[in-house]
């Protein structure tokens, strides 16, 4: 694995009752299996970070029923590892980085359709000032900043249930269905925080309120509270595997603000 680079899948490396942490660059990747107290025995999430010289690429992925979903997304994505770099190497990469994606992903559909079982996952680009995402199912994703708490502003996606890609195939509908958007960063520090859905489904689980989120991973480094995090689910006995992409970045550029 090189410092730039992190390809991951649970399959290979569990991580039950097991709360770690690595660093790629300045990103902070947590992972943790569940706890087998309550019943987990498997680990079917996974993740790909790459950095550059002014853009971080974080991929999240939540499969079901078996890994193999994520492990070929996985597989597919790290092929094209230097094209992606390319892309956003390049002036317009965050312009073109959707349709490399999409055209990326439904060349492969006879593909997915021969795995068992099927992944939601979620991309997250960051280009200088911007910020790219692009949504299949029901991982999170959170942008926190001080002006935007001010108006209650914390998620950028909401979850979409019933939307996988693998043996069920949302891309592979006659229309494709998934989710996208861009957003230009505010100025000062901005946390990007990415999740699968174990932070949220244990019980009581208080990363369910959006404001508590925004103070846990203003409030503290962002590696610790990655960490923290993580040590809640499992003191929490979450079964579900939770899987944490967390950084920040401090945009120098002044955001766009109403006239008058």
């Amino acid at each position: 694995m090189k410092e730039d680079s992190l390809f991951w899948s649970g399959s290979e490396n569990m991580f039950l009752d097991n709360p770690q942490i690595v660093s790629c660059g300045s990103v902070h990747i947590g992972f943790y299996g569940g706890n087998t107290q309550s019943g987990q025995f498997k680990n079917e999430d996974g993740a790909i970070v790459l950095t550059g010289s002014n853009w971080e690429f974080c991929l999240i992925l939540d499969a079901h029923n078996s890994s193999e979903s994520g492990q070929l997304l996985i597989q597919i994505l790290k092929s094209q590892q230097e094209a992606l770099r390319s892309l956003l190497e390049s002036e317009n990469g965050l312009l073109e980085i959707q349709s490399f994606i999409l055209d990326l992903l439904r060349k492969h559909e006879v593909d997915f359709a021969q795995v068992r079982g099927e992944t939601a996952c979620l991309i997250c680009v960051r280009k200088q000032q911007f910020l790219y995402w692009f949504s299949i199912g029901d991982c999170l994703l959170y942008l926190f900043h001080s002006e935007l708490a001010k108006m209650g502003q914390f998620a950028i996606n909401q979850r979409q249930f019933y939307e996988w890609i693998g043996q069920v195939n949302s891309l592979a509908l006659p229309v494709p269905c998934y989710s996208s958007g861009t957003r230009e960063l505010r100025q000062g520090k901005n946390v990007i925080l990415i999740s699968t859905d174990g932070l949220v489904e244990y019980e009581n689980s208080p990363f369910t309120e959006n404001k508590f989120t925004y103070e846990f991973f203003t409030q503290r480094a962002i590696k610790e509270a990655v960490y923290k995090a993580l040590e809640k689910v499992h003191k929490a006995k979450g079964r579900d595997s939770t899987t944490i992409i967390a950084y920040t970045y401090i945009n120098k550029d002044p955001g766009l603000n109403p006239t008058g």
